[in-house]
């Protein structure tokens, strides 16, 4: 009873940690009238958050070995949802910056270690809790693109701080849930991360990323097109993330199969594939349902894998490495996103098709061994 407590706090936890990530997103038109700099620029705010979530991934992963995961999560979670409160106090784009580089560090902290204490809880069932634990993420990036309804109703810096005061208050909850309760990992700390799980990540970092900027950018590409207003921007753009709440959960489909390589491409390939209809107006929302699916899919694939290949041991510090090879290559993709959306819509999305799937290749080779399990 207690562990099934303790999950579905994660879970909670995960969709207001999830919120945090894409919130702002709405609001990087109200931020460049506001503070006065180009959308050319728009991709900094992106990539700022990604900054401090990488550089950050490790020295959490660190940190939780040494004190126990649940701390280094619930700390992570006050931290990010802490730095709210300095984007809403921003009036240049360096302050601007530096809290969503501080929100990154404390997102950094939550998902290594949260990650890690969820599946020690449910061994036996990882694809699918994993699965569960990526839809909570898509369930709480909606929720932050629905913010998007607060700034209609609101004024904007008001309705940020509103949003930091609701993960406050979770941080909280957590503690409470928690308290008394260890996680500590038998093993020191180690650096040593199976060569699998490395490539593994290293092939789904063009997916990442092209996702990343997507779900953050996509308010202000409708915008600038002329598609949506403000308001409406973020409800638009949420179709990606409600697609990718059945996509968590079907990751079943993981846990049932022997080809968990190919299981991995096939799920980055039909991603790849939503990109590419995006660049057709009419198959738009066709394209988006594709990627917010398969992404989730991927991610909770990816995810397992990892956690399996290491057998669960230094199982925070595995889902660190994996998740700073994902950021560390794909943060840049958000300042090429934001720079070519202003010269064609068009070679946007079949460049973010490309930078999807190409990386990915390789397991194709890889799948033909069969199961990744050691």
């Amino acid at each position: 009873m207690a562990n099934r407590l303790i999950s579905w706090s994660i879970i909670s936890s995960r969709v207001v940690y999830s919120m945090y990530w894409v919130f702002l997103s709405p609001a990087y038109i109200l931020f460049q009238a506001s503070l006065g700099f180009s959308k050319y620029q728009l991709g900094l705010i992106s990539w700022a958050f990604v900054i401090g979530a990488a550089a950050f991934q490790l020295p959490s992963g660190i940190i939780a070995h040494r004190i126990g995961p649940q701390k280094v999560y619930i700390v992570g979670l006050i931290v990010l949802s802490s730095s709210s409160y300095i984007s809403a106090a921003s009036w240049n784009i360096y302050e601007l910056l530096i809290s969503r580089v501080l929100a990154g560090a404390g997102a950094a902290m939550f998902f290594s270690s949260a990650g890690y204490v969820l599946s020690i809880l449910n061994k036996q069932k990882v694809g699918l809790y994993m699965g569960i634990y990526n839809a909570a993420f898509s369930i709480g990036a909606a929720l932050g693109l629905f913010w998007s309804v607060i700034y209609g109703i609101m004024y904007w810096r008001y309705a940020i701080v509103l949003a930091g005061i609701i993960g406050v208050a979770l941080s909280a909850v957590d503690y409470i849930t928690v308290k008394g309760v260890s996680f500590n990992e038998k093993e020191s700390v180690s650096w040593r991360i199976d060569r699998k799980v490395l490539s593994f990540a290293l092939m789904l970092s063009g997916f990442w990323g092209t996702f990343y900027a997507a779900e953050t950018l996509l308010p202000s590409y409708f915008e600038i097109i002329g598609r949506s207003s403000i308001s409406a921007s973020g409800i638009y753009t949420s179709v990606l993330l409600l697609f990718s709440i059945p996509g968590g959960i079907a990751t079943l489909a993981y846990d049932r199969t022997k080809r968990k390589t190919l299981f991995l491409f096939l799920s980055v390939a039909m991603g790849g594939i939503g990109f590419a209809l995006m660049a057709n107006q009419q198959l738009l929302l066709a394209g988006m349902a594709l990627i917010g699916f398969f992404n989730e899919v991927a991610f909770s694939a990816l995810y397992a894998i990892s956690l399996e290949m290491s057998s669960f041991n230094r199982g925070a510090m595995t889902l660190a490495f994996v998740n700073f090879i994902n950021m560390a290559l794909g943060m840049w993709i958000s300042l090429v996103f934001s720079y070519v959306m202003a010269i064609s819509p068009y070679i946007l999305w079949i460049l973010m098709a490309v930078i999807t799937i190409v990386p990915a290749l390789p397991m194709l080779l890889m799948g033909r061994k069969g199961n990744t399990r050691k």
